[in-house]
């Protein structure tokens, strides 16, 4: 264990020496001796005593008292006062010094010198914790992310942290001193659900949720009572946390909460047990269970045996990240039902995976709906199969949607290729913008007619009138076009030959009309040779006036 360095500033080298010979005896470490105040500085700055023993009456400058105060604030070693005699002056001065204790000379009794050091080291090293601890509480009561305050019995302001300065946005010395209920709320007085005030009657820590206006922000506000030893409180801790967070999180889980009570789909929450912790009214009502009968039993009793193995993959599927899909339930009473399923997962604030929630959609009534369209559908398939010409649906998009064989049958494509594809790839390029501004029509007025080519497999184009009526649900809302496309390419060769034919008829009466006329020019160039050579004329011109000619 090392020894204890001990640092003598006695201006009277005898003293000195005695006093370092008896140290050394005592089994201390003397490391410097000095004769006055201005060396046992610089030396206690060299050598970093563990003690000075201080000699109070020095030469020089700075007396024994004024070198102990310097020591102790710049170095903060303990300091034990040296002298033949003290004046009640001096006692009062070195108390205010801080010393830590003083011995008189000569120095005869070697167990009261140490006795005095070592209750000055033990002294110091005690002030020194109590320091650090203090420091520590310091630290910790400005590093809080809460506000908090200590207050006197009567809400003076005796200390508040770093966040308090903060949010208040003042100094520590416009708020030292000053009510706390002024300082915070701006209010003359404590209100009635002040915790400070009804900590004072109760005796006990109270606390409180309250929304503070010139912040625009909730807190949890805690006060505990600090007492004296004769039970009477003196002082008041005040914390006050902001909740601002946690209370929109909860108006916000009220409103989900409503909003999930207010759902006409039944809504369950499990946890990662498979047990379910939450159900709305329309779950409850759904499997005509109690929600007691429901709570906290296992999501697997609710489905029948043979819907287990599609149950478990889609908790799997759910717990991966989300599931949708359809599964067959089962009611109080035993009876089956088709349910369609949209569930995800659920998690905390740090992104853990907590609980899974679902939304069950009884779709009974829509499968039997299904059932009836897909029989409907199938009777009007049959019918739409002995028809010679191409029937077909579209959706609001203008993708095929339903068609018969014949469609398949003219472009060659299956019906995988069809499904969903644009009919206006089937449209000869050139009759493409006849063929929108005839759908908008159908949209418009309900039916449309236009004559347009579609392209045959090998891409050659046939000439088709194509009917367009719109498609309404039962409410009356359009969902598509309907109509039917006839092959008009015989038709348009028949008509085809009959405009040709007509023109070569026009043709011929052309030339023979043409012949007709340069007959009555040759005759009349004839008739007028004649009766330049004093002879009749031979022919007779039809229509020329009254003359009259030869045939």
């Amino acid at each position: 264990m090392a020894k204890v360095k001990i640092e003598i500033v006695e201006d009277e080298a005898i003293t000195a020496r005695d006093l370092q010979n008896m140290l050394t005896e005592l089994g201390y470490d003397v490391v410097a001796i000095a004769s006055s105040g201005e060396v046992a500085i610089k030396k206690t700055e060299e050598n970093q005593p563990d003690l000075v023993l201080m000699d109070i009456l020095l030469k020089g400058n700075i007396d024994g008292i004024e070198a102990a105060e310097l020591i102790h604030e710049r170095f903060d070693i303990p300091v034990v006062y040296v002298t033949a005699y003290m004046d009640k002056k001096q006692l009062e001065k070195t108390k205010a010094s801080g010393s830590y204790g003083y011995i008189t000379k000569p120095f005869e009794d070697k167990s009261v010198l140490r006795s005095t050091i070592e209750i000055a080291l033990q002294r110091h090293k005690l002030e020194k914790r109590l320091r650090n601890a203090e420091q520590d509480w310091c630290n910790s009561f400005n590093a809080l992310d809460d506000v908090m305050l200590i207050t006197d019995s009567d809400y003076n302001i005796e200390k508040i942290n770093k966040i308090g300065l903060k949010l208040l946005g003042k100094s520590k010395e416009e708020v030292i001193g000053q009510k706390c209920y002024r300082v915070i709320s701006g209010a003359d007085s404590p209100g009635e659900d002040c915790p400070c005030r009804k900590s004072q009657e109760t005796k006990k820590v109270e606390s409180i949720d309250r929304y503070e206006d010139r912040f625009g922000k909730y807190f949890s506000v805690m006060s505990s009572p600090i007492f004296d030893e004769n039970g009477e409180i003196i002082k008041f801790v005040d914390l006050r946390r902001d909740i601002t967070e946690r209370k929109r999180a909860e108006e916000q889980q009220k409103l989900l909460l409503h909003a999930a009570e207010s759902s006409i789909d039944g809504l369950a929450m499990g946890d990662l047990e498979g047990r379910i912790t939450y159900v709305n009214d329309a779950f409850v009502k759904m499997f005509g269970y109690s929600r007691e009968e429901l709570i906290g039993n296992e999501i697997a009793l609710f489905y029948p045996k043979d819907q287990l193995p599609k149950l478990e993959k889609a908790l799997k599927a759910t717990m991966a990240g989300g599931w949708i899909g359809e599964l067959v339930g089962k009611r109080k009473n035993g009876e089956r039902f088709p349910i369609a399923i949209s569930s995800s997962i659920v998690k905390d604030d740090e992104g853990n995976v907590i609980a899974h929630m679902a939304s069950h959609e009884d779709i009974s009534e829509r499968k039997r709906a299904e059932l009836e369209l897909a029989n409907a559908l199938r009777e009007r398939r049959d019918i739409m199969e002995t028809v010679p010409d191409i029937i077909y649906v579209l959706d609001m998009n203008g993708k095929l949607i339903r068609w018969n064989s014949k469609l398949a049958v003219f472009t060659g494509l299956s019906s995988e290729e069809l499904m969903g594809r644009p009919a206006r790839e089937f449209i000869f390029e050139v009759d493409r913008e006849i063929t929108a501004e005839a759908i908008r029509e159908a949209y418009e007025k309900g039916q449309a007619e236009i004559e347009m080519s579609i392209i045959r497999k090998d891409g050659t184009p046939v000439p088709h009138h194509w009917t367009a009526a719109l498609l309404k649900d039962e409410q009356g809302n359009a969902i598509g076009i309907t109509g039917v496309g006839m092959d008009i390419s015989e038709r348009k060769r028949a008509e085809d030959e009959l405009k040709k034919k007509n023109e070569d008829l026009e043709l011929f009466n052309r030339l023979a009309v043409g012949r007709e006329l340069k007959m009555i020019e040759l005759k009349k160039e004839i008739n007028s040779l004649l009766k330049e050579l004093g002879k009749e004329p031979r022919y007779e011109i039809v229509g020329e006036g009254e003359e009259k000619g030869w045939v």
